[in-house]
């Protein structure tokens, strides 16, 4: 199912895992980027010749790999529609709060992107949660363009041995801004990718009656085969086991 992907059920992996795929090519393109500009930065110290051409190329790779996330996202929504997806009753009956806690104190999740998913979830569902990402997708892109033009900029108004004093004298054409906005958008997205992916799968375990990703609780000293975070103990049944 992936590190980060979503609750597994057959009829909606292959989306899901697709979605979390692209999701992780694009930021790793990103980072790779940013090794390319380190590398442009060093060969402009040694006064080796500046190709901005790496840098774009992965920056537009980053971007290609949003684009298919964002088509898989319509995929996985398009099949949940098809299938009349409901989200499961755990959802409702967990006490997804108590969850959390125990998984933020351990260093699993981000506890305020663990509050905005529950809280998102809980109110919208998981179409809700798509569309969060789609809007979250789609401002990723753009500072990406952004950030492609800056460069764009760079390389053709500076001359040799100029770039590392752009960046050191604060002058026209810094691209640290855009870098820092990027990255932030980036850290905020991929930690509330990363508490969606973990209520949707302990919303599935409980419901399937798999256990817990916590396994044995410090202090509770059982392991989690009982829906320990239920606030109901009925069995819950489903025509179609949908997930996501």
């Amino acid at each position: 199912m992936g590190g980060i992907n979503h609750a597994p059920c057959s009829k909606y992996l292959r989306n899901s895992t697709m979605v979390s795929m692209y999701l992780t090519l694009a930021h790793a393109e990103l980072q790779f980027a940013n090794v390319a500009f380190e590398e442009t930065l060093l060969s402009d110290l040694d006064s080796k010749p500046l190709s901005p051409d790496k840098i774009q190329h992965k920056l537009e790779q980053s971007k290609n790999a949003l684009i298919d996330m964002g088509r898989h996202m319509s995929k996985l929504k398009k099949q949940m529609n098809e299938n009349q997806f409901k989200d499961l009753p755990t959802l409702k009956t967990s006490d997804l709060s108590c969850l959390g806690k125990h998984m933020s104190d351990i260093g699993m999740v981000n506890s305020y992107s663990w509050q905005k998913m529950q809280e998102l979830m809980q109110i919208k569902g998981f179409y809700g949660v798509l569309a969060n990402f789609t809007k979250r997708v789609a401002t990723i892109l753009a500072l990406t363009s952004k950030l492609q033009k800056e460069f764009e900029f760079i390389y053709s108004s500076f001359k040799q041995g100029d770039l590392n004093k752009l960046l050191e004298q604060n002058r026209e054409g810094n691209v640290k801004p855009t870098f820092a906005k990027l990255f932030r958008e980036w850290n905020d997205f991929l930690n509330d990718f990363l508490a969606s992916s973990m209520i949707s799968t302990e919303l599935w375990y409980t419901h399937s009656e798999y256990g817990s990703l916590l396994g044995k609780l410090e202090g509770l000293g059982r392991e989690q085969s009982q829906p320990l975070f239920s606030r109901s103990h009925q069995p819950h049944f489903m025509v179609h086991k949908n997930s996501h």
